[in-house]
């Protein structure tokens, strides 16, 4: 079987050492292996191997190291108990209920690829979830995300646009996802050099605009989201401000310096050698870090900016409905991450727009 170089591409192989093991020990990944690993979406492997890496943890606090698949139905009531909350004696590996089913999906997938028969525990399982989401329950709630505002958001161009290439393209790449309600892996690339894989990541050939009701637009096209199906294409969509934080204008600045060539579109050419390089991930978390302009206690993540878009669109009266569609959200997760504002933040963010389109017509 020939498994094309894009499909290839498609799977990091490094990023999901343990669930290509069977069990403690190494395996041979085979052409077949990669190809049942493309039906799943790339967040869901990570997740799973996530679960995997937890179980195997699990199986070294346990003395039950080496081993191999399949587990027995033992060994999944025990993790169970292990991993889950549970009132009498909590531990710091400890996690909720929700995340321990996660897990438990991605110890099945890890039996599947292996051709591993998964033990039938489905019914004690269930119970064991139930009591670990009763312990959860008395714990205090987690803290919803943290939501990036607008001026956050100029603090971010203020520190960024003095910058070289890469914090411009960061600079641009702020806008958007704020606008854009974007999430970080969906606009960053998943290696800083090289050929990108077209079926996953943003390209500058991704990019379309059109016009809504006399208003220039935008469109990016992003595969393997996280909510999409394999081989989904889903768009962001933005419309064009009249100021400094305009998403069309932050991409067309990027497309020109692309010089028109098919490459990352937030990405940057090396002024030593030329060499084009993608914005990853991992980089921009970085420099969020760094910028002191930004308040370090309000310990915005990437994610921070897809959750500020859609507050402040809440705020100025956006209905839920077109939030989600913008967003791609599927379900009423939403209700997560929007934060509502207080009438004074909200007379604050008009006025700081105002501002901005004042300072932009002048």
């Amino acid at each position: 079987m020939y498994l094309s170089h894009q499909a290839k591409a498609m799977l990091i192989l490094s990023k999901i050492p343990a669930l290509l093991k069977k069990g403690t020990q190494g395996k041979e990944t085979t052409l077949e292996d990669q190809h049942f690993l493309l039906g799943y979406r790339w967040n869901m492997l990570l997740s799973y191997n996530t679960g995997v890496r937890k179980y195997i943890k699990f199986a070294e606090a346990t003395q039950r190291t080496p081993f191999r698949l399949p587990l027995s139905e033992r060994d999944v009531y025990a993790f169970c108990y292990w991993a889950g909350r549970n009132t009498d004696s909590p531990t710091g590996h400890n996690i909720t209920a929700n995340t321990l089913v996660k897990y438990l999906l991605g110890l099945q997938a890890w039996h599947l690829l292996h051709e591993a028969k998964y033990p039938d525990t489905k019914q004690k399982v269930g119970i064991l979830i139930k009591s670990s989401a009763q312990a959860d329950a008395n714990l205090p709630a987690n803290p919803k995300k943290k939501v990036a505002g607008l001026q956050d958001v100029l603090g971010m161009v203020d520190y960024l646009m003095k910058g070289a290439g890469e914090e411009k393209a960061m600079m641009d790449l702020t806008i958007v996802a704020f606008w854009g309600m974007a999430r970080l892996s969906e606009l960053t690339s998943k290696k800083k050099t090289g050929t990108l894989n077209k079926a996953t990541a943003t390209l500058t050939t991704d990019v379309s605009f059109y016009q809504a009701k006399g208003v220039e637009c935008v469109a990016l096209a992003i595969r393997g989201a996280k909510t999409s199906a394999p081989g989904e294409i889903q768009r962001i969509y933005s419309r064009s401000l009249r100021n400094m934080l305009c998403p069309v204008l932050a991409i067309r600045r990027r497309l020109a310096k692309a010089k028109g060539e098919e490459t990352s579109l937030f990405g940057y050419y090396s002024p030593a050698d030329g060499t084009r390089i993608h914005v990853t991930k991992e980089a921009y978390r970085r420099v969020l870090k760094t910028i002191t302009q930004v308040d370090p206690a309000i310990g915005l993540t990437g994610h921070s900016f897809r959750v500020g878009g859609a507050s402040l669109r809440f705020a100025l009266g956006v209905s839920t409905l077109e939030i989600c569609e913008l967003g791609r959200w599927t379900s009423d997760c939403y209700k997560l991450y929007i934060r509502e504002y207080t009438p004074q933040e909200l007379a604050a963010a008009t006025a700081t727009m105002a501002q901005l389109d004042s300072c932009w017509s002048t």
